[in-house]
């Protein structure tokens, strides 16, 4: 059996406001986002786990109670992006955002880095080149380490594009 893939940061989305270079838009305060979150997007304040804001001026993080609702939320933004009030926002996902530390384990002495490279850009942003893993007497102890991102998959459940969680390159 499989655990949930649904921990808190799942069900969160960025929100950034857009500018314009001209403009001296001030940002709304956090019950001003709700209220617009609430009223204009469609959902209700019992659909709403809570709303930070005091991240950097006009970035609201929202996080809703459920991954169900979560994913509703992904596919009106995909279907309605050019439609206000979501063309007002630029939006994304806090796991699609997150840059992970990943390692690699290398059973092959031989195995071609750029094999290993090609497959990871089909399910990830890689932010890092693979670097050798070094144990603490400068010796490389065959892993990899990698540093990525998760990709943003409209066709997804969760509008996430999840690798599988173990995989096999090259001959055995």
């Amino acid at each position: 059996m499989s655990r949930p893939l649904t921990p808190w940061f799942h069900n969160t989305v960025k929100l950034q406001r857009k500018v314009e270079a001209n403009s001296s838009t001030l940002h709304p305060s956090r019950k001003t986002a709700t209220e617009l979150l609430v009223t204009k997007m469609g959902f209700t304040a019992a659909e709403i786990w809570y709303t930070l804001s005091d991240v950097p001026k006009g970035t609201y993080l929202l996080t809703f109670i459920s991954g169900q609702i979560s994913r509703s939320y992904w596919q009106m933004c995909w279907s309605r992006q050019d439609k206000k009030p979501f063309s007002d926002f630029h939006l994304g996902c806090q796991l699609v955002m997150e840059v992970t530390k990943m390692t690699v384990h290398d059973y092959n002495l031989h195995f071609n880095i750029q094999d290993l490279t090609t497959f990871l850009h089909r399910h990830y942003t890689v932010t890092k080149e693979p670097s050798r893993n070094l144990d603490r007497d400068d010796i490389w102890d065959g892993k990899w380490r990698v540093m990525v991102k998760l990709k943003a998959g409209p066709l997804a459940p969760d509008g996430i594009h999840h690798p599988p969680s173990s995989f096999t390159l090259g001959h055995d």
